[in-house]
């Protein structure tokens, strides 16, 4: 009989602790014991992927009865200060990926809880002094490519676009150049105009005869230029070069290094160690490998060299998108960014052209 009523007894609690759970969040009883959901939200957090450096926002619509209130909470803990309708993240570190965020909004006679979003990190954000493979990311308004332009850059000829931004040089030296023809080469390029809203870079394409690249390289040294494509034809007796220059006092420098191709890796290794970026490649006479202070160059004879750099410690891949006669394809779903700058610009034997950017 004691082990009966001890029984009986836990019986007993367990019911009304049951009847106790009857209440749902967001949720109100009515007079027949059925419940009554008074908030609705329209508009749940999105999943996102924002760049290293850079912040994300999530935001909630929602109706209810009364006065709405809003908890954030990232990876199910409340963040202090979080109760608004929105909430903007600090920037982002590689620690961040992951991380999901919901948010609890309440009215007066109860609570719902959001969706799940889920927070990505991705390539690291563009920042000022990124002029090579971020050049067309610095466009900060909108507008950029309003009045895009095709042109071409013949031997002894310079161009400048002052309040533009640019793509590297076409390359293909069986498609550029005409064989054993004195300056018989030009490359195609095309710029984009800044929005009216901003200025301050200026684009500068320039082709000479090949015995000119040094002493014109370093006329052009400066602390606001920065060198972002070269082709040298030495079986042409010709060279061409592209740069941007900023408006603003610059803090680039420039050095020029020549070096067996398959000394490449190493001397790129070394460059990165001493914090330094190479933005762009092309073969001499001797089919070596001579570069500035991530760059594509070369030519049909020799190969092409393709050289990447990144944040050390920055593993996650970037957004590439290539575009070729049949159409564009993308290596990631998710868009780093409004624009994509173009970073190799190649043109086959057959005359098909591949243009890769990146985002």
């Amino acid at each position: 009989m004691p082990h009966k009523t001890i029984y009986l007894f836990l019986s007993a609690l367990f019911t009304l602790a049951l009847a106790g759970c009857s209440g749902a969040p967001g949720a109100t009883a009515s007079s027949g014991g059925a419940t009554t959901q008074t908030i609705s939200i329209s508009v749940q957090p999105a999943s996102q992927t924002v760049p290293l450096g850079a912040t994300a926002t999530f935001s909630v619509r929602a109706i209810g009865s009364g006065l709405l209130s809003y908890q954030w909470t990232r990876n199910g803990s409340q963040i202090a200060g979080a109760t608004s309708a929105n909430y903007t993240t600090a920037a982002l570190t590689a620690s961040d990926s992951g991380t999901t965020y919901q948010v609890v909004v309440k009215d007066v006679n109860g609570s719902l809880t959001s969706e799940t979003a889920t927070l990505s990190a991705g390539p690291r954000s563009p920042q000022a002094g990124d002029l090579r493979l971020l050049l067309f990311q610095q466009a900060t308004a909108t507008g950029l490519g309003a009045s895009s332009q095709a042109s071409s850059l013949a031997t002894n000829s310079a161009v400048l676009y002052p309040g533009a931004v640019g793509s590297p040089l076409g390359l293909g030296s069986s498609t550029i150049c005409k064989p054993g023809v004195e300056y018989g080469c030009g490359w195609n390029f095309f710029v984009e105009s800044l929005p009216t809203t901003q200025n301050g870079l200026t684009m500068l394409y320039q082709g000479r005869d090949y015995g000119h690249f040094a002493s014109d390289l370093s006329c052009i040294e400066a602390a606001n230029v920065v060198v972002h494509s070269i082709d040298l034809e030495p079986a042409n007796n010709a060279y061409a070069m592209a740069w941007v220059s900023t408006f603003a006092t610059g803090g680039f420098d420039q050095r020029l290094e020549t070096v067996a191709p398959n000394a490449v890796t190493t001397a790129a290794t070394q460059d990165g160690n001493e914090s330094r970026v190479i933005t762009a490649v092309s073969f001499d006479e001797n089919g070596q490998a001579g570069y500035m202070i991530s760059a594509f160059g070369g030519n049909d004879a020799n190969g092409y060299l393709l050289v990447g750099t990144r944040v050390q410690g920055d593993t996650i891949a970037r957004t590439l998108a290539i575009t070729t006669p049949s159409g564009t394809t993308s290596t990631s779903s998710a868009v780093q960014s409004v624009y994509s700058t173009p970073v190799i610009r190649f043109t086959a034997a057959d005359g098909t052209e591949t243009l890769i950017s990146e985002y």
